[in-house]
């Protein structure tokens, strides 16, 4: 009896918590059951209304929503089949249920069925219905078959749209998704190339078969296309840092190939930034110096003395956003002769002493950047037996911003020398780096 008794406070339990559950999750004031009533019983407007508003509530909470209010998922379904007349209500409905992910899995057939036959043939209801089952994921792999139709389609975007859900549902099916991308990236229409990399985002390095198309994207007149390429080439990870490290080895700069080659030097610094700000363990540090020493960083360096000024400033910029380990690359050009490159290094230690302010130097002091630091520094002593003072100044004041002063005992003779330089700036970095080699 004690069992009966626990077990029905149990089921009580969980029903409460599920009614005060989707209370609270609203939209304009009005929680989820209000519109799932107008949903279910309002005229036409109101259902549109309804739609959107609990594709709103989904879009912030998700599959939480979906367990905090079990009548969601089914009544939005309702929705989605030709009983429903209104199409923005069929096809709010459709994007609701992708925001609900897994929870939607019930809506999976009729889903797919605005895939095969949409109501008067409206190519959006096929699109949002793609999302929607990607969205959905594994549970979706019921539908794959419909989507290797989609991917087939006369329209560029639903086969984009397709290629993608088949990937999230199933990460195999990237060898038919890759190639409908590429074909998509070298569409001369912009909104269709947008649409295809930013797509290929979402495959990460899975999209390597992308990355030629993608790269020449770099060098097309559209700003838009050429942001989409770069943030996609550093979505995709270091298995584009290769392919990045040669755009950017242009022997002949024209106007595309400028344009490409900045591209590229964009992707590469976004690249070094976002493995930058996860390198807090040995093995992500070496996976960075290692992209950074072996691949990405010569090219890099090379750029440092080219005639075009923008080329040069964006180059010591990829090479900063690398942390430490673009360091020594930075410092040790300092020694070049070069003329044209002190401007692009001064304003890449510059860079690099800001992001390395704060927790980022406590971070690796002493610890698994210890050699970066090691090598920058002996690049920094290695420059102020350069002659100029213009790049004993820009050496001093990194010994100084950089914290490396004390790695530099050996050029102490050297720094003392130069505290009595005519040039005031030379003395006064000079003065500075001494103080701080024996704090």
């Amino acid at each position: 009896m004690r069992s009966t008794s626990f077990a029905c406070c149990g089921a009580w339990l969980a029903l409460l918590v599920a009614s005060a559950g989707a209370a609270e999750f609203s939209y304009q004031g009005r929680d989820a059951d209000d519109w799932l009533d107008l949903l279910e019983a309002g005229d036409a407007s109101q259902r549109r209304v309804a739609a959107y508003a609990l594709g709103r509530i989904a879009a912030e909470h998700g599959p939480a929503f979906a367990q905090a209010a079990p009548r969601v998922a089914p009544a939005l379904t309702r929705r989605v089949t030709p009983v429903e007349g209104q199409l923005e209500v069929r096809w709010y409905a459709i994007q609701a249920l992708g925001h609900l992910g897994p929870a939607a899995a019930v809506a999976i057939e009729t889903i797919s069925e605005n895939i095969r036959n949409p109501p008067l043939g409206d190519p959006t209801i096929q699109l949002v219905a793609a999302q929607a089952l990607g969205r959905i994921g594994p549970d979706a792999k019921s539908a794959v078959p419909v989507l290797h139709k989609a991917i087939e389609s006369e329209n560029a975007t639903l086969r984009i749209e397709a290629a993608l859900a088949l990937f999230r549902i199933d990460p195999s099916e990237a060898k038919a998704a890759i190639p409908v991308i590429r074909a998509a990236l070298i569409d001369e229409d912009a909104d269709t190339a947008i649409t295809a990399a930013v797509a290929a985002g979402s495959f990460g390095a899975a999209a390597r078969g992308a990355i030629p198309a993608l790269i020449d994207l770099l060098g097309r007149d559209d700003a838009d296309v050429r942001r989409a390429a770069v943030r996609t080439l550093a979505d995709i990870g270091p298995a584009a840092a290769a392919p990045l490290g040669e755009a950017i080895a242009a022997p002949e700069i024209d106007g595309v190939t400028l344009r490409r080659v900045g591209g590229a030097i964009a992707a590469l610094r976004l690249l070094h930034d976002r493995l930058w700000d996860r390198a807090t363990t040995q093995p992500r540090a070496e996976e960075l110096r290692q992209l950074v020493t072996g691949t990405t960083g010569p090219p890099l360096a090379d750029l440092l003395t080219a005639d075009a000024q923008s080329l040069r400033g964006a180059a010591a910029s990829a090479l900063a956003a690398a942390g430490w380990p673009g360091a020594p690359l930075l410092c040790r050009s300092l020694a070049r002769p070069a003329v044209g490159n002190l401007d692009a290094v001064e304003k890449g230690l510059a860079l690099l002493a800001d992001r390395l302010s704060g927790g980022h130097r406590e971070r690796t002091e002493n610890g698994p950047f210890e050699q970066d630091r090691v090598a920058a520094a002996a690049g920094l002593v290695d420059a102020l037996r350069d002659d100029r003072p213009a790049v004993q100044a820009v050496a001093l004041k990194a010994l100084v911003e950089l914290g490396l002063a004390p790695l530099a005992a050996e050029a102490e003779p050297t720094l003392r020398r130069l505290a009595r330089s005519d040039q005031p700036e030379v003395r006064r970095y000079a003065a500075q780096a001494l103080r701080a080699m024996f704090e």
